[in-house]
């Protein structure tokens, strides 16, 4: 939906998307849907005949659990750390104060050495 590819996604309400001219170059979800094979909205994961009741929601938050493999992805975790980012950043001036030494040396040995 935030994506803005689906064209029912797009714009305030129904009139707009009907005015808006770009709307033949978004598909719609439906469609999407329609045409997809069945087995992308399965759940595989789900065992027929395993629950026999109809589950009943339970709202309290001492009932609720985290899908830590969705919800608690760290993004962070193949970052690099706080020491290897200043490294690198040490590197970096380390190759531009060579880099200017090098300058320097061939400004003044070509005589043109600004004056002190």
């Amino acid at each position: 939906a935030y994506s803005r590819y689906f064209r029912n996604f797009l714009h305030g309400c129904e009139l707009e998307r009907q005015k808006a001219m770009d709307l033949k170059s978004h598909p719609s979800v439906w469609d999407v849907v329609q045409h997809a094979p069945r087995s992308r909205f399965l759940n595989h994961v789900y065992a027929t005949g395993s629950v026999q009741e109809v589950l009943i929601p339970n709202p309290h938050v001492s009932a609720l659990a985290v899908w830590r493999r969705l919800y608690l992805i760290n993004p962070l975790a193949s970052a690099p750390s706080r020491e290897e980012m200043l490294d690198s950043v040490c590197r970096d001036q380390e190759r531009e104060i060579a880099e200017l030494k090098r300058a320097l040396a061939l400004t003044q040995s070509s005589g043109n050495a600004p004056a002190a």
